[in-house]
């Protein structure tokens, strides 16, 4: 008998195995998510964390630290100016109670080149001065 063992594997948290499996389905190398819920929850065992929900993911994704911090210097301390904005997340290697897994990152929107830079390197190569910097 077949079994898809995705149903057993994934709840209804997100996390970096699940980030690396839509990565590769869809063969980008971040993926785009747009917030459409940001809360803080408290858990069964007492602790807090803020929770993002998105319009195109089932699963949630509870902020560490790290992602935390991410977030508010993308959008600021109030989680209602967090609704609607897109955000990328891609996985790297952390170290999680002595076991190496892969954790999840938060990004902003690519950084768009400003006009004036595209017209005078349009090729987006790398410029050095005279002096070598």
């Amino acid at each position: 008998m077949s079994v898809n063992w995705d149903e057993y594997d994934r709840n209804g948290w997100l996390h970096g195995n699940d980030v690396e499996k839509l990565l590769d389905e869809q063969e980008l190398d971040k993926l785009p998510a747009t917030v459409s819920l940001a809360y803080e929850q408290i858990f069964p065992s007492g602790d807090k964390s803020i929770v993002l929900e998105f319009f195109e993911l089932e699963q949630k994704l509870s902020l560490n630290k790290g992602r935390r911090d991410k977030m508010r210097v993308l959008f600021g301390d109030d989680l209602e100016q967090w609704l609607g904005k897109q955000i990328f997340l891609s996985t790297t290697d952390v170290v999680f109670q002595g076991k190496t897994t892969l954790g999840i990152v938060i990004s902003g929107p690519p950084r768009q080149r400003s006009k004036q830079a595209e017209l005078a390197n349009p090729e987006g190569d790398v410029l050095f001065d005279r002096k070598g910097s």
